[in-house]
């Protein structure tokens, strides 16, 4: 009697939490529509009984009318313990269409997925993450295509700091479009691939990431701390650490200290590129050879590239504008 009345129990507590379920995802998309989104799909479903929350939104369409980004997807899939609702298991489709402010992306791939773990209140703010892909390929109808053959994002709540996050990323085999690869090297000096790339920052933000940052405003970057930066491309190698500080509009304020493998070379490839001029990069020679002697190695540049007044500087020559790091 006991058995039958506890899995009677479990059996309502599933089919009330899944109504719940399903019922929370309609409102979701329904309040993006509302608020002036394109937010259209087809279906929601839950399934995993008992145990699981398994939901899956078909022929969904979601576009952001502010920022000017759209995602449309077949079906999208979150995968939840019945019993830890805050921890939830994203699936995308192997093809999928994000459309930007410069045109639309078709993207395909073997896996990709993410593990995310939000704090248990009703902002769901992110606790940590971990986004895995598997072969993503990148392409337009104009016949651009970028690839990657593997990477992890992942992100956690800085200790003892409220709006910071601890981010990593690693990448491997990266080819880039034909035309971005023809910018950067036009003499097809390299190889076609990026062989590896690992980062490992802290980001400081204004408020939380939580469900207000996607559905209002979003945070805005406050601090960019470099702990490594480790970029391979055949012959050429790029390392950085350092910290800067971002203002409201998002340019950078402070310093990296940039060691750069073959750095002659990544000069004339920015001339080839048109990113510089012949005569600013016979400037940038003559100074930083000094800085390659003091290295002990003159196909090593060991440098501080600093940011002031919306100015970049390669150790005490400026190099040209600042970037801007905010998508505000």
């Amino acid at each position: 009697m006991a058995i039958l009345l506890v899995s009677g129990g479990w059996g309502g507590y599933w089919y009330i939490g899944s109504g719940a379920q399903k019922a929370a995802i309609e409102a979701w998309l329904q309040d993006r529509a509302q608020a002036g989104w394109v937010a259209n799909y087809s279906s929601v479903t839950v399934r995993g009984f008992p145990n699981r929350f398994d939901s899956t939104v078909t022929d969904l369409e979601l576009a952001d009318p502010h920022y000017g980004w759209a995602w449309s997807a077949p079906q999208f899939q979150t995968l939840q313990l019945s019993y830890q609702p805050n921890h939830v298991i994203a699936i995308w489709p192997e093809s999928q269409t994000i459309a930007t402010p410069t045109g639309s992306v078709a993207v395909t791939s073997g896996d990709m997925r993410a593990s995310v773990v939000f704090e248990p209140n009703s902002d769901l703010a992110l606790n940590r993450a971990t986004l895995t892909l598997e072969d993503v390929r990148l392409s337009r109808e104009t016949g651009w295509n970028s690839s990657i053959e593997q990477a992890v994002l992942a992100t956690r709540q800085t200790v003892d700091e409220q709006f910071a996050h601890d981010i990593a990323f690693d990448a491997k085999n990266f080819t880039p479009s034909e035309d971005l690869k023809a910018k950067l090297d036009p003499g097809n000096s390299l190889p076609t691939q990026f062989d590896a790339m690992h980062v490992e920052t802290t980001v400081a933000f204004d408020r939380h990431w939580n469900r207000r940052a996607i559905e209002t405003e979003k945070p805005v970057w406050t601090r960019l701390d470099i702990n490594t930066f480790d970029a391979q491309w055949g012959d050429l190698g790029l390392k950085a650490v350092g910290s800067l500080d971002l203002d409201r509009e998002g340019y950078p304020t402070g310093s990296l200290d940039i060691q750069a493998r073959n750095w002659r070379q990544m000069l004339e490839l920015a001339v080839a590129a048109e990113s510089l001029t012949p005569e600013i990069a016979a400037t940038l020679d003559s100074g930083l050879s000094l800085f390659a002697m003091l290295s002990g190695k003159k196909d090593t540049l060991d440098v501080p590239l600093r940011f002031a007044d919306k100015i970049m500087y390669l150790g005490p020559l400026p190099v040209g504008a600042a970037p801007r790091l905010q998508w505000n």
